[in-house]
């Protein structure tokens, strides 16, 4: 975070940017722990903890790590809610809904297709 307390202009999320982006911009009511716990289940397992940048990547966060970071979030903000019973999916596009406005963009709608399949044998 620079000194303006607004995030630093890098490639890489950091958690700092996450607190300042989810906490302070789109106004969720959760404490910086509470963030930096989803932030900390959405890590993979750094295999190495003994290399000497083992600690930058725990202060840096993929893609992959960053969309596991929005499902559990989107899990946590409807936790104990009249919404709680949401699919993730739908869990999930509200966030992105409050994560875009502020840039005032939109998300395409998404159809979900649920199919069931049977393993079962008919011809029996």
């Amino acid at each position: 975070m620079g000194a303006d307390d607004k995030p630093t202009n890098q490639e890489v999320v950091a958690l700092s940017d996450l607190k300042w982006f989810f906490i302070k911009i789109l106004g969720y009511k959760f404490t910086n722990q509470e963030v930096q716990a989803c932030y900390a289940e959405s890590k993979m397992t750094i295999i190495n903890e003994q290399e000497k940048d083992a600690t930058a990547k725990y202060r840096k966060i993929l893609y992959v790590e960053f969309l596991e970071f929005i499902a559990r979030f989107s899990i946590k903000i409807f936790e104990e809610s009249e919404m709680a019973e949401l699919e993730i999916n739908e869990k999930i596009e509200y966030v992105l809904d409050a994560m875009f406005e502020p840039y005032n963009l939109k998300r395409e709608k998404q159809v979900t297709t649920i199919e069931e399949f049977s393993a079962s044998d008919d011809d029996y």
